[in-house]
């Protein structure tokens, strides 16, 4: 399904806890925080005293049958980590000097490519962000916000206290976020019924009159086609081995054996998701990989709690992990290693109901922006 989110009045996710006087925004909704607000709206909705007894409630924010994806702006999609552009005229073609994307090359011993700009040879740098393709072309996605001054209020005068002026910035109103919404077929019309046109708050300075938003889903048709991207992401490398990609289009949280937070998606990851004689596991290894971490803060606000989570260390959105087959394989093992990828689903590793750990396998992004840059 399709979740949509018009933003109704202006909207402050703060990036993390900071004692500074300027608070800054995420320029997306992050699928746990409309989560939890959608759980907190539904319980005060239903004036429950305890959520583990409502079962529509467990169904929906507790089961795993439901599950929020993040929400970006105007359908954009997520640059990869592996996305480079000029330092000095970054963007798009043919507004700027065109964007490239790494993995291929890098599969193709090719980096010297990449090392300057073909337009007027200045370094590459990193890409960050969202795009989207409009009339044929790619365009840079641009989150519009702006700067709202506020003042902190003195308790005992509920006067503005002196010396306490602080800003937030904060997305603008009329803005729309699309994303996901993963439901299982039996919840479908509950999960439908309870969020269309739903107005909720979310974010900070609530009651400020900020962070007023309106929600709906609908159904969407899928247009996945995993096999069409694996094919032409082998014939563009050229290699008598095989592989494939997983880029991720959230934060994932990851441990490994002994509950440490991960900094990269290793082959065990995957493993718990398919059989342990699985084509995949006996014949494939992670070959190299674009990542990054950042940390995790938040705020329980369940009934009676309101402290802050314990913050996790993620590996960043937009990260990408190629794997490589340890041998030439024969063409008939490549349609059971696709069929062994169809079983891997979209959200993998912990906190995967509040939308952590969004993957896709042979992204378009490097199919699309290596012919670009052969161009």
């Amino acid at each position: 399904m399709k979740l949509r989110l018009e933003v109704l009045s202006p909207v402050t996710i703060s990036c993390s806890y900071t004692s500074i006087n300027e608070i800054y925004t995420v320029d997306y909704i992050p699928a746990t925080v409309l989560r939890g607000v959608l759980a907190s709206v539904y319980i005060k909705e239903k004036g429950i005293s305890d959520p583990m007894e409502d079962n529509l409630f467990k169904e929906i924010f507790l089961s795993g049958k439901c599950i929020f994806g993040n929400l970006y702006y105007n359908e954009a999609s997520l640059l990869p980590l592996s996305a480079l552009s000029c330092k000095y005229n970054s963007g798009f073609i043919p507004d700027a000097h065109g964007v490239k994307d790494m993995v291929i090359p890098r599969l193709k011993n090719d980096m010297k490519c990449l090392e300057s700009c073909s337009c007027c040879n200045a370094p590459m740098d990193n890409f960050r962000g969202f795009y989207k393709r409009e009339r044929g072309c790619f365009t840079k996605v641009e989150v519009p916000k702006r700067l709202i001054a506020r003042t902190a209020i003195n308790p005992m005068r509920e006067t503005a206290a002196h010396g306490e002026l602080f800003s937030m910035e904060a997305i603008n109103e009329g803005s729309f976020f699309t994303g996901r919404l993963y439901v299982d077929n039996g919840l479908k019309d509950k999960v439908s019924e309870f969020l269309n046109s739903r107005e909720v708050r979310i974010g900070t300075a609530r009651s400020r009159g900020q962070g007023h938003c309106k929600v709906w889903v609908h159904d969407e048709a899928s247009t996945d086609n995993l096999i069409e991207r694996f094919d032409r992401f082998n014939s563009l490398v050229g290699d008598k081995h095989t592989y494939f990609s997983i880029t991720l289009l959230s934060d994932m949280i990851v441990f490994d054996r002994y509950l440490r937070y991960c900094s990269n998606l290793t082959l065990d990851t995957l493993l718990e998701y398919l059989s342990v004689d699985s084509t995949i596991s006996n014949n494939f290894k992670l070959d190299f990989w674009i990542s990054g971490t950042r940390k995790i803060s938040g705020w329980n606000s369940a009934p009676n709690v309101s402290l802050p989570k314990e913050d996790v260390v993620a590996i960043e959105k937009g990260s990408v992990f190629v794997f490589k087959s340890n041998n030439p394989l024969p063409e008939a093992v490549k349609v059971r290693i696709i069929s062994e990828l169809k079983r891997i689903p979209e959200f993998i590793g912990e906190r995967v109901t509040e939308g952590f750990g969004q993957v896709s396998i042979c992204n378009k992004f490097h199919l699309e922006f290596y012919k670009e840059m052969k161009e």
